[in-house]
């Protein structure tokens, strides 16, 4: 009578789900958070195995919940992370295609070079026409001012030329300098993204290892000693017990029907 299926049960999924209602048992108790799995079976060792097979087949399925429970923690994370590292090596590529084609190092350092430069060689010009501006003031028919005249102009073409380098047309300093500090404000954009990137996939990486969970076996299962059911003494009791009732009521229900014709 208790083995599946019954005489009123059909062999079906459905039927066996049923039918598994009334061998395994579980238990909870929200005060400390313990659960308590009971199988029953036909045998000792059917019960343990059956009870091993349900606790092996929840920790897969706590272990599946976990993996994708981080795995959809860290896989946007990880997505914006790779997406940021992408940014960042192109503005990289960008810088380096920059100095190849400008064939500088730092446009900014060779813009103060040349600015150092042209300070310097105005220095020289001021100390040269001071000293032709005494020269002539003392000797107006020197020699000696044709060659200062001479000095004075290379000088001046000098300094023309060096602003020239510095600002001017394309090919000058000043649209390069401009251009290679945009190329650099965005590596150092790409590079910020890629760092607040990283830190998110880390932080989500420790929030999946925080919130995972665990099925903690606190007694393993274990074959009983002796069965608990069925109560044969107890049930022939009940079966005794019910006959002698039925038999008694239908006793007294006949005493009832003769009294009754009796009369």
């Amino acid at each position: 009578i208790a083995r599946y299926p019954g005489p009123f049960e059909e062999r079906s999924r459905e039927g066996l789900y049923k039918a598994l209602q009334r061998f395994v048992f579980v238990g909870y108790d929200s005060a400390s958070g313990i659960s308590t799995l009971r199988v029953e079976a036909f045998n000792a060792e059917d019960a343990k195995r059956l009870n091993v097979a349900l606790l092996d087949g929840g920790e897969r399925l706590v272990n599946r919940l976990n993996a994708r429970a981080v795995e959809d923690a860290v896989r946007d994370a990880a997505a914006n992370k790779q997406l940021a590292r992408e940014r960042l090596d192109q503005a990289q590529r960008s810088i380096t295609a920059f100095r190849n084609e400008a064939r500088f190092v730092d446009p900014k350092l060779a813009a103060t070079e040349s600015s150092e430069l042209i300070g310097s060689l105005r220095a020289a010009l001021a100390n040269l026409m001071a000293e032709r501006s005494q020269i002539a003031a003392q000797a107006p028919q020197s020699p000696q001012l044709a060659a200062l005249d001479e000095r004075i102009r290379a000088y001046e073409r000098q300094v023309s030329e060096e602003r020239a380098k510095i600002a001017g047309p394309e090919s000058s300093l000043a649209p390069r300098v401009g251009r290679y500090e945009d190329l650099v404000l965005t590596r150092e954009l790409a590079d910020r993204e890629y760092s607040q990137a990283t830190a998110r996939l880390v932080s989500a990486q420790q929030d999946a290892q925080r919130q995972k969970l665990y099925l903690e076996r606190i007694v393993a299962p274990n074959a009983p000693d002796k069965a608990s059911r069925p109560g044969r003494l107890a049930a022939l009791l009940k079966v005794f017990g019910g006959a002698m009732l039925l038999y008694g009521v239908a006793w007294m229900i006949w005493a009832g029907v003769r009294e009754h014709r009796q009369d």
